[in-house]
């Protein structure tokens, strides 16, 4: 899950080039806010609702740990968890609600957040209730699963950040998915 919180810092770091960001994810957060509905003023700022998806059976990785969650919390952020999303990783849901994290259902998960989480992608048909949101997924874009994911979710109207976009170079290495994925299974 750290490659993952990297791959956010990277990514929104990128993006936030040239423009007046401060800290790059709170530059990428405000950048998303921006894009969702609009909010009483007072609300606004820093009330972005974001969520973590619970991985389909075969997958045991969880794509946000309770510590970086944590961390998002501490900046003000809002946090959902679907039920059991860390159960396969060794980590309960009471420790989510331990740092903050609200635990509920999947449909609470995606009718509640803005931008959610995910290593895989949910179904494509799942895609419909998600419009208008953002997803952070291993999409794998020019696969040809991938390519056909990124026209549903065109057509959905759901932006995707896929995680494998990051370069396989050097100075990215620690937030290339690609790379520390394969180094876990002993490549």
């Amino acid at each position: 899950s750290s490659w993952f919180y990297a791959f956010v810092r990277w990514f929104f770091t990128a993006w936030g080039e040239g423009h007046s960001f401060g800290e790059p994810l709170d530059g990428a957060m405000m950048h998303l806010r921006s894009r969702c509905r609009p909010r009483a003023l007072g609300s606004w700022f820093r009330n972005l609702n974001t969520g973590i998806l619970k991985e389909a059976d075969n997958e045991k990785r969880v794509s946000m740990v309770p510590s970086v969650a944590e961390k998002l919390i501490a900046k003000g952020y809002k946090i959902s968890v679907e039920a059991g999303a860390g159960v396969k990783s060794g980590i309960p849901d009471s420790a989510y609600q331990a740092v903050g994290c609200t635990v509920v259902s999947r449909n609470q998960v995606k009718s509640s957040s803005e931008l959610l989480f995910a290593i895989n992608p949910p179904p494509a048909e799942e895609l419909g209730s998600l419009s208008g949101k953002t997803l952070v997924a291993w999409i794998g874009r020019r696969l040809p699963e991938g390519e056909a994911y990124v026209k549903a979710g065109q057509e959905a109207k759901v932006t995707l950040m896929d995680t494998t976009a990051v370069p396989r170079i050097t100075i990215a290495q620690k937030m290339d998915v690609l790379s520390s994925q394969a180094k876990c299974a002993g490549h």
